[in-house]
């Protein structure tokens, strides 16, 4: 009876994972539809990197310099501030990353709404993300800037003005991109003015797990995608952290990839997180919240 209700239990998380995924699948870049164009055909002159096409949002990111004996990575692309003169351009620089001055691991969710139906934005959809909070000077950017943390962010990678179909992104169609963001720069874009909320929940695994998560998430962000593509189910804003973080306890998550809202109700089934977020950033507080653990780090 115990085998029966587990397969039973298994069964319904599969069925309940499935309808998240419908409402969650537009989940790659839930702004898109705002970008001025004017811009984008302009990005050589915008800031002189020419984005191939693609949206002006992402870079891929490379690893410049590695120093694993002391935790020291450099990379080449944290994407900053949004820039006041281009709408939807962005600040980049390299930035530092002293894995010992790594302060906290979260797990963030975008939670799905429900009945939101299609075409979905903003508000309708989910994504899961990975966000490192760093003590003074633990991330600190070319011209000196110290960065309270960052978010690793899988996506898909848009041409301008391209739509996400879900159907195409089960499909080889999407190539696929991870971000990494200063925290600032990812919730200016993803929660701004709209209704979306980042749940932010400490990861609740030891000190040094999360300093093997932050590895392991910087591993896979410089990673050469060239050729791979995003898929809803396959590859995808969630199943890749979740991968990320199994690797790092050494287990498997299987119903927990599937989606987002799935991903939360797992992991604290599982208690890897809390019940609830411990900080919510939404379009009421996203220009003045103040996130403890990313804002006074000198602990």
């Amino acid at each position: 009876m115990k085998l029966k209700g587990e397969y039973m239990r298994k069964t319904l998380l599969l069925a309940v994972a499935f309808v998240s995924c419908l409402s969650w699948a537009g989940s790659t870049a839930p702004r898109q539809a705002q970008t001025n164009p004017s811009y984008d055909r302009a990005s050589s002159s915008i800031d002189g990197y020419d984005y191939k096409g693609f949206t002006t949002s992402l870079r891929p990111v490379k690893l410049i310099s590695s120093d694993e004996k002391n935790g020291i990575f450099v990379i080449n692309s944290l994407r900053g501030d949004p820039r006041p003169d281009a709408e939807k351009y962005f600040y980049w620089s390299e930035a530092k990353i002293n894995e010992k001055l790594l302060y906290e691991a979260y797990w963030g969710w975008f939670p799905a709404v429900w009945g939101a139906g299609i075409p979905m934005s903003a508000k309708d959809v989910g994504h899961s993300v990975l966000v490192f909070a760093f003590k003074k000077d633990g991330l600190i950017t070319k011209s000196g800037e110290d960065v309270p943390g960052f978010v690793v962010s899988v996506e898909t990678r848009l041409k301008t003005n391209e739509p996400y179909d879900p159907v195409l992104g089960q499909r080889r169609h999407y190539p696929i991109i991870w971000g990494v963001y200063s925290l600032n720069g990812f919730v200016a874009e993803w929660v701004g003015d709209t209704d979306s909320k980042l749940n932010l929940f400490p990861l609740q695994i030891s000190a040094e797990q999360k300093y093997k998560l932050l590895k392991i998430a910087i591993r896979d962000s410089v990673k050469d995608r060239t050729g791979e593509y995003y898929n809803t189910l396959g590859n995808s804003c969630t199943n890749n952290p979740m991968r990320l973080l199994g690797e790092t306890l050494g287990r498997q998550f299987l119903v927990g990839e599937i989606a987002p809202d799935v991903a939360v109700k797992h992991l604290q089934m599982h208690g890897y997180i809390g019940k609830n977020p411990t900080i919510l950033v939404n379009k009421t507080n996203w220009r003045t919240v103040k996130i403890r653990p990313l804002n006074n780090r000198s602990k």
